[in-house]
């Protein structure tokens, strides 16, 4: 979440500061290209093959899982008063 904070603040404001600095949208077109073939470049060889997820397999872990939700729900509706829940 913060790193997506952090990209919404530092992506304008470069792209200003490189329009400022030189009088043209060149430099910033030019920073995203780079940013751009970064990330292709990562995408390619750090994540790797994407594989379809086999959602039979996942079924079974939904019973733990809704448990999990319940114990959640459970505590978040203790610390409310009563007329705030719907």
């Amino acid at each position: 979440m913060a790193s997506r904070i952090f990209r919404g603040v530092v992506a304008p404001a470069l792209s200003g500061f490189a329009v400022d600095q030189t009088g043209s949208f060149a430099a910033a077109l030019a920073i995203t290209a780079g940013v751009l073939v970064v990330g292709a470049l990562a995408w390619v060889f750090v994540v790797g093959r994407v594989e379809q997820v086999s959602w039979a397999d996942e079924e079974r872990s939904f019973d733990a899982c809704d448990e999990r939700v319940r114990m959640i729900v459970g505590f978040v509706s203790s610390l409310f008063p009563k007329p705030f829940l719907p």
